[in-house]
């Protein structure tokens, strides 16, 4: 392709989330400037300019440095090439978008398509809020994935990071699709198809479903032939584009549905079920088996073509051929079957069955069949380890190599998958153009790349505009980058033909748009969605529906046995369909609901249920999402050493798979647990570390959590004016990205902040607010929390009465909670209330509970607190020399720690007791 020069013409280069504006010198991600300084910037544009050759590093030089500069190169353009990386977020060991070819220069590996930059692109962007990162990107109004899916802000009760996990429908997504899409065309390569002019009314091609064929041979080390047949026949059968092939994921959806085994012919209510269900004018069903013919394995295919309208046979055929020529087998087979569906193909002219981008490798082509089987059947494990067989025997393979990148995501391996889906796109170059687009589409959608990946479904959809699967992967790449854009080719799509345009995939891609803008609206379109699933028996097309209404009922405010139900049913469904995966990432939701109302044991009980089925299917982005739930929760009931336990697993867990924003939560975890412990200088750490993650992966949600956390450690240390920056940003952050409770929390942390500079009469007002939110939100937890706060702020201000009042609001709250934090900071404020009433025995008593408690959970600051309160008793009883003894030995030991707040409260109350006057 040959590119304009960017340093002479007015073009801009887009690829994954960026856009390089040569002439105006922008580097944009996601619409906002990327600081990159000019000889870096100069460099980028340059290897844009020369995307997928390698650009040496003499026409490097060339081009960014004049002949008469005298400069020590090397040096130099290593570190334009690190602030270059640095700007995109790259990495020299695992590149998106960069790769060093040593001794040589440098390529861009992504994909990258030209632009026409606007008229006001050169002006400066709006900045994002205050204090937001300027390389992080802007988050759309309504941030959604495809069908099935909803990854969305991590909430619970006092705890706003727990994770949820999509589906894996939603985590691939159109993924699947596309690679199950890619799958049916291959194995036999034609030339390109002439493409179906897109028409006001669609006229829908004459469609076939591939069922598989039977191994009626005496052993079973033949049955991966069916797989290689069905997959051959497509390929075949769709060479000349005149006929829609039914996808493989949907044939092998349907057969489990009907419990339908291969067979050579099939009954007339069955063709009609399949003639509703998948949308097929014909089937090919049939059978092979194994013969010796003087010493030679030959087989014999038996063909058998069903039209399911008529529920007549209207073709059969048997071929034979050399075990060793399947590919000859298979194209004589297919050329017949062809031209019985179409008799006027047989005046047209040949076409070479040269497979010259698939495999003529048998072992690679065997194991590629078992693998792709494997998918269908939702053992991603088992996929995997075939598919790589498959690539080790032929690593040109490209198909293989889509095949295994969709294993991959299937186990939550996000950059093995990208590693696979970048080979799979280099040695695509010879293959047609369809399904190199295909796997292009493929590999954009595995670098976040969606304007790519729009340009790329668009243009197979204008192909072939009777194409369901190429439509659905439009809208779902165009959620993305334009949502509206989504509604129209869903609209398109409606006005198919029936049955495709009925189809309960459109729906369910319907609901994932209108997500995050009418819940109503979404929750109606996967009812609607799960209604004509029904009708059809498409047990997997349900569980989706029901998925989709499970993971939106605590933002639709639905009631938990409503809630509970949709889970239920998604889940059942799930394991219905045979995709246990699924069913415990419904599972882990399901678990998620029980906690925001409070019931640990049932949603520990249920994430640890998850984790068994995570760790039997292989899913390790599965197991450490609920292993990290369950740190989750032993943390919340004080259970401190296991937590840090689980979740150091958890991380581990998360950096096999590559997700970054799950290492950066758990980092937020184990922050709150050493916070916990009064080990100060380990809490500052993971959060700063936190925030670095966060920065890094554009992630201002992790950020946030970070920020807050690094807050809550400067205010230990007694650092308040720096605390409330650390707030400020976070609320900020969570302010722009329409987080509700992470806002309200921020903004309880900042009261408590003011309570601590002595100002607790403006703490008042504003924690009031929050709890009546909360209280509305149904968020109990942290109503408590901040009851309790605004009980210390009553106490603060000697109104002991409204402290009491206050304290009994809440002992209902505190009677259902299981958050062991929460029941020991009420059982300090209640001391309070005693001791302000002067019963200074029980109020004694109750703080010797607390003490031992808190020591023997790790909750060291807290402990200290009740130690201050029990020497004001101690003081109050008249041994004054001995509470002042203890509260300067407090001191002394909560300075030593870096809890400096706590020293100086001890320090004060000691002072104020050795002058009562």
């Amino acid at each position: 392709m040959n590119r304009p020069s960017p340093l002479s013409s007015r073009v801009a280069y887009r690829f994954g989330l960026f856009t390089l504006d040569s002439s105006a010198g922008l580097l944009l991600r996601n619409g906002l400037r990327v600081k990159l300084q000019d000889q870096p910037f100069q460099l980028l544009a340059l290897l844009l300019e020369k995307s997928g050759e390698v650009v040496t590093r003499e026409e490097i030089r060339q081009r960014l440095w004049e002949t008469n500069t005298f400069v020590d190169f090397d040096k130099s353009l290593g570190v334009a090439v690190l602030k270059v990386r640095e700007a995109l977020g790259d990495s020299a060991v695992n590149p998106r978008f960069i790769e060093t070819i040593p001794r040589r220069g440098y390529r861009i590996i992504a994909p990258v398509s030209l632009a026409v930059p606007s008229a006001g692109s050169n002006q400066e962007l709006v900045a994002p809020p205050a204090n937001a990162t300027s390389t992080q990107p802007v988050p759309h109004e309504t941030e959604t994935t495809a069908a099935g899916s909803n990854i969305t802000a991590k909430v619970h009760p006092g705890r706003t990071n727990r994770r949820r996990l999509g589906l894996v429908i939603g985590t691939l997504a159109v993924m699947f699709g596309m690679a199950f899409a890619a799958f049916r065309f291959h194995l036999i390569f034609r030339p390109s198809a002439t493409p179906i002019a897109p028409s006001r009314q669609t006229k829908l091609r004459r469609s076939v479903a591939v069922l598989g064929f039977r191994n009626v041979s005496a052993g079973h080390d033949q049955d991966w032939l069916s797989t290689a047949f069905t997959e051959m026949l497509n390929t075949e059968l769709g060479a000349n584009g005149d006929l829609r092939l039914v996808s493989g994921e949907d044939v092998a959806s349907v057969k489990h549905d009907l419990a339908l085994q291969d067979e050579d012919t099939l009954s007339r209510s069955t063709l009609s079920h399949l003639r509703s269900s998948l949308g097929a004018d014909v089937v090919v069903v049939g059978s092979y088996t194994l013969l010796t013919d003087s010493g030679k394995n030959r087989i014999r295919l038996d063909m058998r073509a069903q039209d399911t309208g008529l529920g007549e046979t209207i073709f059969e055929d048997s071929i034979t051929g050399d075990e060793k020529e399947l590919f000859d087998l298979a194209s004589r087979a297919g050329s017949r079957l062809r031209e019985s569906l179409n008799p006027s193909l047989s005046l047209a002219p040949g076409i070479d069955s040269t497979p010259s981008g698939g495999s003529t490798n048998e072992l690679a082509l065997q194991f590629f069949s078992q693998g792709r089987a494997r998918l269908y059947e939702f053992d991603f494990v088992g996929a995997r380890d075939l598919l790589k067989r498959a690539v080790a025997a032929d690593p040109n393979f490209a198909l293989a190599h889509s095949a295994l990148s969709s294993a991959f995501w299937g186990l939550g391996f996000e950059a093995l998958a990208r590693d696979e889906g970048k080979q799979a796109l280099q040695h695509s170059r010879d293959l047609p153009q369809e399904t190199a687009l295909v796997i292009q589409g493929q590999y954009q959608e595995s670098i976040d790349d969606w304007p790519g990946a729009t340009q790329t479904y668009d243009a197979l959809f204008m192909r072939f505009p009777d194409n369901l699967t190429y439509g659905l992967q439009l809208a779902g790449a165009q959620l993305h980058v334009n949502p509206t854009n989504s509604e129209q080719t869903l609209a398109k799509l409606r006005r198919l033909p029936v049955p495709l345009g009925d189809d309960p995939r459109i729906d369910l891609m319907e609901a994932s748009a209108l997500i995050g803008k009418d819940l109503p609206k979404a929750r109606a379109a996967a009812q609607e969605a799960i209604a004509k699933a029904s009708a059809q028996h498409a047990t997997l097309m349900m569980a989706r529906g029901y998925g989709i209404l499970c993971q939106q009922d605590s933002s639709a405010g639905v009631s938990m046995d409503q809630s509970i139900s949709e889970c239920n049913l998604a889940r059942d469904s799930y394991n219905s369909a045979g995709d246990q995966n699924n069913a415990a990432r419904t599972v882990n939701d399901l678990a998620g609901i029980y906690y925001q109302h409070g019931d640990l044991d049932k949603a520990e009980a249920m994430w640890r249920e998850a984790i068994k089925v995570f760790r039997n299917v292989g899913d390790t982005e599965g197991l450490a999402a609920s292993s990290n739930n369950v740190g989750d929760v032993l943390l919340t009931r004080g259970k401190l050493e296991e937590a840090q336990k689980l979740l150091r697993q958890a991380s581990t867990d998360y950096g096999l798979t590559g997700d970054r924003s799950g290492m950066a939560l758990v980092t937020v975890d184990l922050g709150e647990i050493a916070l916990q412990k009064a080990d100060l200088s380990a809490a500052r750490s993971s959060y700063q570390r936190a925030i670095a993650m966060g920065t890094q992966i554009g992630d201002k949600s992790v950020t946030a959590y970070g920020l807050a956390g690094l807050g809550d450690v400067l205010m230990q240390q007694d650092q308040l004016a720096m605390a409330r920056k650390q707030y400020d940003t976070a609320l900020n952050l969570r302010e722009y990205l329409g987080e509700k409770q992470t806002i309200l929390q921020t903004r309880v942390a900042l009261a408590q902040l003011a309570i601590e500079q002595g100002h607790p009469e403006g703490a008042e007002p504003v924690l009031r607010q929050c709890q009546d939110q909360l209280d509305q939100a149904q968020l109990f937890d942290d109503e408590l929390g901040t009851g309790l706060l605004l009980t210390g702020a009553f106490f603060d201000q000697m109104k002991n009465a409204d402290a009491r009042k206050e304290i009994v609001a809440m002992r209902p709250l505190e009677e259902k909670t299981q958050n062991r934090e929460l029941q020991l900071r009420f059982s300090i404020e209640f001391a309070r209330v005693l001791l302000a009433e002067n019963d200074l025995p029980s109020a004694r008593n109750q703080l010797d509970t607390v003490v031992r408690a808190a020591e023997a959970s790790g909750f060291i600051d807290l402990a200290w607190n009740a130690q201050i309160i029990s020497a004001e008793v101690q003081g109050k009883s008249g041994d004054r020399a001995s509470a002042i003894h203890e509260l300067k030995s407090l001191a002394s030991r909560a300075r030593s720690a870096g809890s400096l707040l706590r020293a100086r409260k001890a320090d004060t109350t000691a002072k104020a007791m050795a002058n009562p006057g």
